[in-house]
């Protein structure tokens, strides 16, 4: 009974210690590592108890670390544009930045309900990578930041389409299949605009 209570004591400590490292967003951890650190500790928990607040059977250690990584890219997404729309000295920007919010916030929002149900936890802020890169542009203002933006803006929804596509190929749940399969088409629609736009402000 004794070994019993302190291996109780011991999970208890660990989901505490995971579930503050998730909410920590502005202190040295990385929220995208801390919310996969989380998925596959509930992975690992579901294969020796029947605790249905664990993660889904149907998700596989790849569609958690999908949701997550789709889940960085549109915060990612979102608060880029919102810095378009004042830094940008272009139109046409602006309102690509307005586009990512409106779009992005619409499948981050889908992507939560469906993480929820799943018991996927997903991170609350973007990576430490992705800051660092969002930081160098957000010094950027007028013709200099539409130029970078843009040419970020392509590469990453490039990065993303694979993403999404090897999602739809591979993936074992289908409510996180369907999400990707809806979603890749605005992907592929950012992504031709992004390269129309940049095309321009590269003039």
């Amino acid at each position: 009974m004794k070994m019993k209570h302190y291996l109780s004591a011991i999970a208890l400590l660990s989901a505490l210690s995971c579930n503050n490292s998730n909410s920590n967003t502005n202190g040295s951890t990385d929220s995208v590592q801390a919310a996969k650190d989380s998925n596959q500790a509930k992975m690992d928990s579901f294969k020796t108890t029947a605790d249905t607040s664990k993660i889904a059977a149907s998700v596989s250690d790849a569609d958690a670390k999908f949701a997550v990584e789709a889940a960085n890219a549109g915060m990612m997404e979102v608060e880029l544009g919102k810095v378009a729309e004042q830094n940008s000295s272009s139109t046409d920007v602006k309102d690509f930045g307005a586009m990512m919010v409106r779009d992005h916030t619409k499948a981050g929002d889908q992507l939560k309900t469906i993480a929820m149900t799943k018991h996927i936890t997903l991170p609350m802020g973007v990576s430490k990578d992705d800051q660092s890169k969002m930081g160098e542009l957000k010094k950027k203002k007028g013709h200099d930041f539409d130029k970078a933006y843009m040419g970020m803006m392509v590469s990453g929804h490039k990065k993303v389409a694979a993403m999404f596509e090897d999602e739809i190929k591979k993936g074992s749940d289908t409510d996180i299949r369907d999400f990707a399969t809806h979603t890749l088409d605005a992907i592929y629609t950012h992504l031709n605009s992004a390269k129309n736009i940049e095309a321009m402000v590269k003039k």
